[in-house]
């Protein structure tokens, strides 16, 4: 029937609306059509003729990843991929079916390296050889740790997307369907306070699948902190001074790809999990640390919290009270500052091992190993040059300030105006000033407001995820 079918396309007028681009990963699908595979059917010469006539996406018949690991030449000739100058442009995709996560990978491998720029999974065929004889294609369904494990090895062998096909036969496939977008950054979370839960928090926001482990006995979360914090997270009740929790936790750690704490640097090690254990369990793993100070020095098993680090870091000595004496912010900047500074050296280790960027995926992990008081000092650079608050007019609220860096204007000229007011009309002289904000100034700051800054969870307002990502 293709005669007819190219005829039917080459016959649309140009005026019928046309459907939108859309992005599949970093893969561009200009027309969303494409050419699902059909036994006997889609082979190369006919996926040319359907790229021919302008389908979006091509995708081979079903190919079984034994017989494609093993180079059978039938398998390889239905994985062919038309990469020549006149393949018209569309993305071919190949389709693989299999029960084995380690033959999937290589398969996946070698689809991709042959020019397959989307790799998609079958857990679909419901042929009794296969999904009896071989517990492949649809029996996936009814055994969603097997489904799982496909689905991890494939996403992490190949840089390119991949997709999954499926029938919802059984009751339970709806939880196999579940599994597909957490096929990516897996992170077990050990981390507690303030600057380790940011740190994972970040990376939730972001798309990683988050375990946090608590203890059985932890009362619910709640209140600000919670909203804050642990969001987007799963969190585990596990009892770590038993051999069967520390096992629950090493099944974890090994699908993981990251491992996140902020202990003092016996706790893991007293638990079995130093960084030689946890190399051997997982390989692949990033083993990130946060502490106070910096492994290997004189202050290492030294206690530490934020305000302690910020005067050691030099922000007290910036800021002192109208007696003249230091005194630093008003809350635990360090814990910010350690956080968001973690967070992006563990996307910059899983880049570099190959999980998150489109270079060749790497296998080995790597231990970070960061301290918040060098967090601090780098957000700093080591020094601080502070402006000059200064009073303004006071209000219902209580008294109101403003930052002035350069030239200070008259100070009774500030205190007869509102610290908005006068904040407004400096910037205009070309002046740098700012309002001193309260809380309540930031809850009703129109900026924050219009980037939909504020958010709720559970009734409480909390804040929301900075970097903004465009489609």
């Amino acid at each position: 029937h293709f005669p007819y079918f190219a005829q039917m396309i080459s016959n649309v007028p140009p005026t019928t609306p046309r459907l939108a681009p859309f992005d599949l990963g970093a893969v561009r699908i200009d027309v969303p059509v494409y050419l699902a595979p059909m036994s006997g059917v889609t082979d190369l010469p006919f996926r040319r003729l359907a790229r021919a006539q302008g389908t979006g996406m091509v995708v081979s018949e079903m190919i079984a990843s034994q017989a494609m690991v093993r180079e059978n030449r039938n398998s390889l000739k239905m994985a062919e991929v038309d990469i020549t100058p006149g393949g018209f442009g569309a993305p071919s995709a190949v389709q693989l079916a299999g029960c084995d996560p380690l033959v999937m990978a290589a398969a996946a491998r070698l689809a991709v390296d042959r020019g397959a720029a989307i790799i998609d999974i079958y857990f679909g065929c419901p042929v009794k050889k296969v999904a009896l004889g071989q517990q492949a294609g649809s029996a996936l369904m009814r055994d969603e740790a097997a489904a799982a494990r496909i689905l991890e090895a494939t996403v992490r062998a190949v840089p390119v997307p991949v997709t999954l096909k499926m029938r919802m036969g059984w009751a339970a496939a709806g939880a196999a369907a579940s599994l597909a977008p957490r096929a990516g950054v897996r992170v077990v979370d050990f981390t507690w306070v303030v600057a380790g839960p940011l740190a994972t928090r970040v990376l939730a926001d972001f798309g990683a699948e988050v375990t946090r482990i608590e203890r059985p006995d932890a009362p619910p979360p709640r209140g600000v902190s919670a909203a804050n914090l642990l969001r987007g997270k799963r969190l585990l009740g596990v009892d770590l001074n038993t051999a069967a929790g520390r096992a629950e936790v090493r099944d974890l750690l090994r699908t993981a790809d990251v491992v996140v704490d902020n202990f003092s640097r016996r706790v893991l090690p007293n638990w079995g999990f130093d960084d030689a254990a946890l190399r051997a369990l997982n390989p692949r793993l990033v083993v990130a640390h946060l502490a106070g100070f910096r492994a290997g020095g004189g202050w290492a098993d030294w206690v530490s919290y934020g305000p302690t680090l910020q005067a050691m870091a030099g922000l007290a000595s910036a800021m002192a009270g109208p007696d003249g004496a230091p005194c630093g912010p008003g809350f635990a900047i360090a814990d910010s500052a350690a956080g968001w500074t973690l967070a992006l050296a563990v996307c910059g280790a899983l880049w570099q091992r190959g999980a998150g960027g489109a270079g060749t995926a790497g296998t080995v992990g790597m231990v970070l190993d960061l301290a918040q008081l060098d967090a601090l000092a780098w957000l700093t650079g080591g020094r601080a040059a502070p402006g000059r608050v200064l009073r303004c007019a006071d209000d219902a609220a209580g008294e109101r300030w403003c930052m002035v860096e350069g030239a200070a204007p008259d100070a009774a000229w500030l205190r007869r105006r509102p610290a908005e007011a006068a904040v407004q009309q400096l910037q205009a002289t070309g002046v740098a000033a700012g309002l001193v904000a309260t809380p309540a100034d930031l809850a009703a700051d129109p900026l924050l407001l219009a980037r939909g800054w504020w958010q709720r969870r559970d009734g409480v307002p909390h804040d929301g995820i900075v970097p903004k990502l465009s489609s």
